[in-house]
């Protein structure tokens, strides 16, 4: 029930925040500017609910001062029932009830759904990470501006309360002192609760209060309504003036927090928008008034009309939120329900999907708009009728008769081939803009001629038919879910990530293990041991050499001699000066497997597996291994392999749903709902106008791609042994995590995520990236260690993990080293 409460109350609000932060920051291209102003534009957009408010509270304030003296009367006169009896009396003679005392908190409980969903975006908003703004320097931490000793004040909690109470103050003028007495109580409540927060969301929350400030200050004044839209008409004013003078390359030089990001394109838009804004709001008295007097605004139709209002707008609403929170998302996984499995926990149906966008879509379309339309007068209630009617209409036009073709769309709500210009077509979209017009014209024209019955009926066609179309994909996704569980024995064979066991080990007899790990840095183990206290008994029976040094910084000087031997070290194996370097590159691997495969050993020799050999061009593939008798295999070659599907779909899928596939599944609603003409920039190459992706990992990057190869081997190396063979095993095993760049790895599931200098061992993003993939070598190796434990094989299997080579890293990232081996007990 709390979810549900949270998608229709909370979510919509973050949606929409999102969505103004995204343009916002496509405007300025920072991310402190797109805070201020996404803080003006919500203050703008609520001040009307903010407005009405204090009309109510004052209205309360006035009540309850003309029946003090009769209520203080009664309670000096009479007591218990006798006294109830008669001020309930006395409230009905006065048309009033003790319920409207809560109009003097509406102010506050407007304030309460803003503050929980900008918290919740802006203290998760991950391109803040490491952002600085003017004296902010991390725009994702606590600001910590003044320094005493060890201890750190954050500034901007306390500059925000400051701002508060100066707003409560200016008021104030017209509040009783219990009221300034509950302001400053809010006032230090929200110091608490913010006090330790992201100075971004610090940020936005003073500059809320800087616009309370200014309100309340023309609150004050004679005037306040016309001031105010006196002053906004000058801001526009002067922000059309700005972006005039950035179009000027010199001036523009001189505004240093203007990115190269925001071009001329961007700047004549600003120009035109603010343009028409300032003659807008200039010229908003004569234009209320011109138009009351015209067409559907006459007031004559809107009084023989008004009854009608209510059906129309609760149609046109119902018709929205099941358009966008049923229709299209259960036509969308009704199309390949098997791809929809599992992406919010674990076993999920794809219907779980539908429980999650319907919140969305009836808090944003239904909730809210309803909320706004019981509140406000008829003045407002008239023109949200026909906005709302418009819309609705709208959407059924363009999902129903330009629904497009862009091709296949993958389980992430991206489309397999971009999406471009030519694909949309500019005579459908010119085709749609005109049928979408004549389609408006043609409603607006019935409810002028008085037959919005007309209207109501086909609205409640509408609902219906939709009603029964979304039933229908309900059914049809139920119905092949329930089939695939039935006939789906084992989950793993459905999706081809079966994992079959590829090394053997034995309980019995003597086993070893070589791991090569490519670029590993010999001198972070000890670092790893500090963050991870247990790594140290994790490792027991391991010596550490610290003091080690590869003959260079590639894989070319280091491997071979690993698995060759001393002659194969580069000064030994340059003095056969007449052989080809790939081919004794190549020949060196086979030396140290075929000791071991023909050593005696109780008559027998080793077993030998070589997974991942790092060859030089294809010159000793896994065919050759297998013809020297030499079990050989390329267990992470592919992104094809069992262990990279099965991380995906476990993990990887899973985290990029729990994050994004929320508002993907309601973005892409809003994308179908939208004219063809706005597609295209909403869909934003599969990013919908959202922010946090920015920053998103994608699993088709390359990078990427070759860390989950290689942390999937990893992860999975307990599924990829068994452990009961009766002769002794030798295996060699190359992996390259340690090698992988620019992304950094958490435990538990291992997920990349790109670096942030999140590690305080680490004094750069490079640095930290190789540490932490060095470090989550060392994690994924010690949980098979244990695993090894368990079944009895550790103590009778010699394991050596070794490295290559290092990679260079900043002197000041450098460690010491000690002269002698460390042994782990």
């Amino acid at each position: 029930m709390l979810d549900f409460l949270y998608g229709v109350i909370i979510s919509p609000i973050k949606f929409v925040l999102g969505i103004f932060y995204f343009m916002l920051y496509r405007v300025f291209s920072s991310e402190g500017f797109a805070i201020v102003g996404l803080s003006a534009i919500v203050t703008l957009l609520v001040l009307p609910l903010y407005n009405m408010a204090d009309a109510w509270q004052d209205e309360e304030r006035e009540k309850q001062r003309k029946m003090k003296s009769k209520l203080d009367d009664i309670k000096a006169a009479f007591r218990g029932d006798e006294r109830h009896m008669i001020t309930n009396t006395y409230y009905r003679q006065q048309h009033y009830h003790p319920l409207m005392q809560l109009r003097s908190v509406i102010g506050v409980a407007i304030q309460v759904p803003f503050f929980i969903a900008a918290y919740h975006y802006l203290s998760h908003l991950t391109v803040l990470d490491g952002v600085s703004f003017l004296f902010l320097k991390d725009l994702s931490k606590p600001d910590g501006l003044l320094k005493i000793g060890s201890l750190s004040i954050n500034i901007m909690p306390i500059l925000m309360t400051v701002i508060n109470l100066m707003s409560a103050a200016v008021y104030g003028k017209k509040l009783t002192g219990k009221e300034i007495g509950q302001l400053v109580f809010m006032a230090l409540v929200f110091l608490v609760l913010l006090y330790t927060s992201p100075s971004g969301l610090v940020l936005y929350w003073t500059m809320n209060n800087v616009f309370s400030l200014i309100k309340n200050i023309f609150h004050r004044t004679a005037q306040p309504g016309r001031n105010f839209r006196l002053m906004i008409t000058g801001v526009f004013w002067g922000l059309f003036l700005f972006c005039i003078y950035t179009l000027i390359p010199q001036i523009a030089k001189l505004f240093t927090f203007i990115k190269p990001s925001f071009s001329l394109t961007n700047r004549l838009t600003l120009c035109i928008v603010f343009a028409i804004l300032t003659l807008i709001s200039h010229f908003l008295p004569q234009i209320f008034t011109r138009v009351k007097t015209y067409g559907i605004f006459n007031k004559q139709l809107r009084d023989e009309t008004r009854k009608d209002w209510n059906i129309l707008f609760i149609l046109s609403c119902s018709l929205l939120a099941i358009l966008a929170g049923l229709v299209i998302p259960s036509s969308l996984i009704s199309s390949s329900p098997l791809e929809f499995i599992n992406l919010l926990s674990e076993k999920s149906s794809p219907l779980d999907l539908i429980k999650v966008v319907l919140p969305q879509a009836l808090g944003l379309f239904a909730f809210y708009p309803l909320m706004i339309y019981c509140l406000f007068k008829e003045r407002v209630k008239y023109p949200l009728v026909l906005l709302w009617l418009a819309v609705a209409v709208g959407a059924i036009i363009n999902i129903f008769a330009f629904p497009a073709n862009y091709g296949v769309i993958l389980p992430n709500l991206k489309f397999e081939n971009a999406l471009t210009p030519e694909i949309i077509g500019e005579q459908k979209q010119f085709l749609n803009l005109l049928v979408l017009y004549l389609a408006c014209m043609g409603v607006f024209f019935l409810f002028y001629f008085r037959k919005q019955k007309w209207i109501s009926s086909c609205l409640g066609i509408c609902i219906i038919a939709v009603m029964l179309m979304s039933v229908q994909n309900l059914a049809k996704t139920s119905r092949e879910y329930k089939e695939y569980l039935l006939s789906s024995g084992n989950e793993q064979q459905q999706s081809g990530d079966k994992i079959e066991p590829f090394f053997q080990l034995s309980k019995t007899k003597p086993n070893v293990v070589v791991i090569m790990l490519d670029m590993a840095v010999n001198s972070f183990f000890n670092e790893a041991i500090k963050i991870d206290s247990t790594l140290k008994q994790k490792f027991s029976g391991f010596t550490y050499y610290p003091n080690t040094a590869s003959f260079g910084a590639y894989t070319l000087f280091g491997q071979s001699g690993i698995f060759g031997g001393y002659e194969y070290t580069p000064l030994e194996i340059n003095k056969r000066k007449d052989e080809l370097l790939s081919n004794k590159f190549n020949e060196s691997l086979f030396v140290l497997p075929t000791i071991f495969k023909n050593v005696d050993v109780d008559s027998n020799g080793y077993d030998v597996t070589f997974a991942d050999p790092w060859t030089w061009a294809k010159g000793a593939a896994p065919t050759d291994f297998i013809n020297a008798g030499i079990k050989s295999k390329y267990i992470r070659a592919t992104e094809n392999t069992a262990s990279y599907k099965k991380f995906i779909n476990n993990y990887m899928t899973k985290f990029q749903g729990l994050n994004f596939i929320n508002n993907d599944i309601f973005n892409f609603s809003i994308f179908r709902s939208f004219p063809l003409s706005l597609r295209l920039s909403f869909y934003n190459e599969g990013d919908y106008w959202d922010i946090q992706k920015k920053n998103v990992i994608s699993v088709n990057d390359s990078d990427i791609k070759s860390i989950i190869q290689n942390v999937s081997e990893l992860f999975y190396l307990p599924d990829l042994c068994t452990y009961d063979s009766d002769k002794s095993q030798a295996i060699f095993l190359c992996n390259n995590l340690a090698h992988c760049d620019n992304y950094v790895l958490y435990p538990p599931n291992f997920l990349p995520q790109k670096a942030n200098n999140s590690y305080l061992f680490s004094k750069n993003k490079y640095t930290e990236s190789k540490f932490s993939l060095n470090f989550s070598s060392f994690e994924l190796l010690a949980k098979w260690f244990e695993i090894l434990k368990k079944e009895n094989v550790y103590d009778n299997t010699k394991i050596i993990i070794v490295s290559d080579h290092g990679k260079n890293t900043l002197q000041e990232d450098c460690i010491k080293l000690n002269n002698t081996p460390t042994f782990f007990s």
